[in-house]
Parts: structure tokens; sequence; C-alpha cells
């Protein structure tokens, strides 16, 4: 008798918790645990992945594309007790920049919240640069153009 009653008393808050749980990130204020679908925008879209599309361009201070700088890309998220970012993360990419300092990045990847882009000089003359993008993940496709890195000279 003990037994069933203690059942039903879990069974009763699971369900409670689940159904706030669900009630809340309808209006926003808690997201959904990963593997559930989304409906957003009338269509139901995977929350866990994500088509990243990346550009952007590294420069010098004078405003000159730099040739050959590493780019690292990787997905971060952030521990909002301590704002500092875990160490769950995950490298999205590298790449390297053409001629003209531009580089682009397309994968198909997990979605994360923060995007992390390092863009670094393998020759080391000059300064590595960080990067943190916040990202709003409401599509299934991400076109992300970042702002131009610019490198100061060691």
């Amino acid at each position: 008798m003990r037994t069933t009653s203690h059942r039903s008393l879990y069974f009763t808050l699971a369900a409670f918790w689940v159904t706030n749980a669900l009630l809340l990130s309808c209006v926003g204020q808690l997201d959904l645990p990963a593997g559930i679908n989304k409906l957003q925008n009338g269509k139901s879209i995977d929350a866990d992945v994500v088509v990243y599309n990346i550009s952007g361009a590294v420069a010098d201070e004078q405003g000159q594309p730099l040739q050959d700088i590493e780019v690292f890309l990787t997905g971060k998220y952030v521990n909002t007790e301590t704002a500092t970012f875990e160490k769950i993360d995950w490298p999205l990419d590298t790449v390297r920049t053409s001629a003209d300092g531009k580089f682009r990045s397309s994968k198909r990847e997990y979605a994360c919240p923060y995007l992390e882009v390092v863009a670094a000089d393998p020759a080391s003359r000059y300064q590595t640069d960080t990067l943190v993008f916040r990202l709003t993940v409401s599509e299934s496709v991400l076109n992300i153009e970042l702002p131009t890195f610019s490198l100061k000279k060691n």
C-alpha cells in the first residue's frame, strides 16, 4: 500500500514538472530540453542540429587583408551561475583566410548558444584575437557574417 502511494506521488510530481516546463517554454521563460522539437514561426525544427554558415575577414590595423590566418570556430556554453564558459565546447571548424583575407565555413553541427571565433597567425607576426558571438537559434540554418578582425602586430 505504501509503495503504491509513493509511486502515485512520484508520477504526479513528474507530470507536474514536465507540464510546467512545457508551459514555461511556450511563453519563452525556459528552454526546452535538447531533443524536443520546438514549434517556431509555424514550423517544427530540430533544436539539436543546425547548419552554421559562418563567414568573415581578417585584416591588419591598416585594414589590409591578411592571408593564411587560422580561424578556429568553437561552440560554447556559458555557466549562468559563474558567468564563465563551461568546459563543454566542441570544435565546429578550423579554416584559413584566403588572399583577400576572407574565410568561410559551412558545417552541420549541434546547436550551441555561443560561438567563439579565434583568429591566430601561425607565423606569430600578429596578436591573436577572440570574438564571442551570442547565437539566437530559431532556425535550422544560421547565416553568420562576423565583423572583420583587426589584428595588431606583435
